[in-house]
Protein backbone atom coordinates (compact mmCIF):
# COMPACT_ATOMS: atom_id res chain seq x y z
CA UNK A 1 0.00 0.00 0.00
CA UNK A 2 1.49 3.50 -0.70
CA UNK A 3 0.57 6.85 0.81
CA UNK A 4 2.39 9.77 -0.81
CA UNK A 5 3.01 11.93 2.45
CA UNK A 6 -0.21 14.39 2.62
CA UNK A 7 1.69 18.25 2.12
CA UNK A 8 1.27 18.67 -1.22
CA UNK A 9 2.72 21.88 -1.04
CA UNK A 10 6.10 20.83 0.40
CA UNK A 11 6.26 17.79 -1.86
CA UNK A 12 6.02 19.47 -5.20
CA UNK A 13 7.88 22.37 -4.28
CA UNK A 14 11.14 23.29 -6.44
CA UNK A 15 14.53 22.98 -4.76
CA UNK A 16 16.82 26.19 -6.02
CA UNK A 17 20.55 25.71 -6.59
CA UNK A 18 22.56 28.29 -7.94
CA UNK A 19 20.33 29.90 -10.97
CA UNK A 20 18.61 26.79 -11.78
CA UNK A 21 15.67 24.85 -10.20
CA UNK A 22 14.96 20.97 -10.27
CA UNK A 23 12.42 19.18 -9.36
CA UNK A 24 13.28 17.12 -5.90
CA UNK A 25 14.15 13.53 -6.10
CA UNK A 26 11.81 11.19 -5.81
CA UNK A 27 12.20 8.85 -2.76
CA UNK A 28 10.02 5.39 -2.20
CA UNK A 29 10.68 4.13 1.94
CA UNK A 30 9.94 0.46 2.09
CA UNK A 31 9.96 -1.13 5.25
CA UNK A 32 7.04 -3.67 7.13
CA UNK A 33 7.59 -2.19 10.82
CA UNK A 34 4.98 1.41 9.92
CA UNK A 35 6.44 3.58 12.06
CA UNK A 36 10.01 2.97 10.94
CA UNK A 37 8.59 3.71 7.33
CA UNK A 38 6.92 6.66 8.63
CA UNK A 39 9.44 8.05 10.66
CA UNK A 40 12.12 8.32 7.33
CA UNK A 41 9.30 9.50 5.10
CA UNK A 42 9.03 12.19 7.31
CA UNK A 43 11.89 13.01 7.53
CA UNK A 44 13.46 12.96 3.75
CA UNK A 45 10.09 14.75 2.84
CA UNK A 46 11.10 17.45 5.67
CA UNK A 47 14.18 17.49 3.77
CA UNK A 48 12.80 18.62 0.09
CA UNK A 49 12.23 14.67 -1.18
CA UNK A 50 8.81 13.56 -2.53
CA UNK A 51 8.35 10.16 -0.68
CA UNK A 52 6.16 7.39 -1.13
CA UNK A 53 6.02 4.61 1.69
CA UNK A 54 5.05 1.19 1.08
CA UNK A 55 5.44 -1.44 3.61
CA UNK A 56 6.10 -3.93 2.00
CA UNK A 57 8.72 -4.49 -1.29
CA UNK A 58 6.16 -6.57 -3.16
CA UNK A 59 4.20 -3.26 -2.97
CA UNK A 60 6.68 -1.24 -4.58
CA UNK A 61 6.49 -3.37 -7.82
CA UNK A 62 3.10 -2.27 -8.56
CA UNK A 63 3.73 1.35 -8.03
CA UNK A 64 7.48 1.80 -9.85
CA UNK A 65 6.03 1.67 -13.44
CA UNK A 66 4.11 4.72 -12.92
CA UNK A 67 6.64 6.95 -10.35
CA UNK A 68 9.61 6.21 -11.16
CA UNK A 69 12.17 6.49 -7.94
CA UNK A 70 15.56 8.28 -8.21
CA UNK A 71 16.27 6.16 -4.48
CA UNK A 72 14.57 3.42 -2.74
CA UNK A 73 15.08 3.52 1.44
CA UNK A 74 14.31 -0.43 2.02
CA UNK A 75 14.34 -2.58 4.70
CA UNK A 76 16.28 -6.02 4.35
CA UNK A 77 13.81 -8.21 6.00
CA UNK A 78 10.64 -8.08 4.95
CA UNK A 79 7.84 -10.62 4.96
CA UNK A 80 6.62 -11.18 1.09
CA UNK A 81 9.64 -9.44 -0.62
CA UNK A 82 13.02 -9.00 0.88
CA UNK A 83 15.46 -5.67 0.92
CA UNK A 84 17.99 -8.21 -1.38
CA UNK A 85 14.86 -9.33 -3.94
CA UNK A 86 13.66 -5.72 -4.18
CA UNK A 87 17.17 -3.96 -5.31
CA UNK A 88 17.66 -6.65 -7.67
CA UNK A 89 14.13 -6.00 -9.37
CA UNK A 90 15.07 -2.52 -9.09
CA UNK A 91 18.98 -2.81 -10.51
CA UNK A 92 17.04 -4.94 -13.66
CA UNK A 93 14.19 -2.33 -14.40
CA UNK A 94 15.86 0.40 -13.21
CA UNK A 95 19.39 0.56 -13.06
CA UNK A 96 19.75 4.92 -12.52
CA UNK A 97 17.70 3.91 -9.32
CA UNK A 98 19.90 4.09 -6.48
CA UNK A 99 18.78 1.47 -3.52
CA UNK A 100 20.19 2.54 0.08
CA UNK A 101 18.98 -0.76 2.57
CA UNK A 102 18.65 -0.35 6.64
CA UNK A 103 18.96 -3.36 8.58
CA UNK A 104 19.60 -3.59 12.18
CA UNK A 105 21.30 -7.00 11.39
CA UNK A 106 24.07 -5.68 9.18
CA UNK A 107 26.92 -8.07 10.82
CA UNK A 108 24.86 -10.87 9.74
CA UNK A 109 25.16 -9.83 6.75
CA UNK A 110 28.59 -10.57 5.11
CA UNK A 111 27.76 -11.98 1.97
CA UNK A 112 25.91 -9.49 1.17
CA UNK A 113 26.88 -7.45 -2.34
CA UNK A 114 27.32 -4.15 -1.72
CA UNK A 115 29.49 -0.93 -3.84
CA UNK A 116 27.64 0.17 -6.81
CA UNK A 117 24.16 -2.01 -6.48
CA UNK A 118 23.20 -0.37 -3.01
CA UNK A 119 24.73 1.09 0.46
CA UNK A 120 23.96 -0.79 3.59
CA UNK A 121 23.23 0.95 6.89
CA UNK A 122 22.70 -0.02 10.48
CA UNK A 123 19.00 0.52 12.00
CA UNK A 124 18.61 2.96 13.79
CA UNK A 125 19.91 5.67 10.94
CA UNK A 126 20.37 9.40 12.64
CA UNK A 127 18.24 11.36 10.46
CA UNK A 128 21.20 13.56 9.50
CA UNK A 129 22.69 10.33 8.40
CA UNK A 130 20.04 9.17 6.17
CA UNK A 131 19.00 12.63 4.54
CA UNK A 132 22.90 12.92 3.47
CA UNK A 133 23.28 9.24 1.83
CA UNK A 134 19.71 10.13 -0.01
CA UNK A 135 21.05 13.26 -1.03
CA UNK A 136 24.17 11.40 -1.81
CA UNK A 137 22.14 8.90 -4.22
CA UNK A 138 20.67 11.30 -6.70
Amino acid sequence: MASANSNYSLRTRQIRIGSTARKPPVVFVVDDEEHIANTCSLILQAAGCQVYTFYDGADVLSHAPTIVPDVVVTDFEMPKMNGLALAAWLREHYPQCRVVMITGHAGALPNVERGGHFTLLNKPVPAQELIAIVKEAV
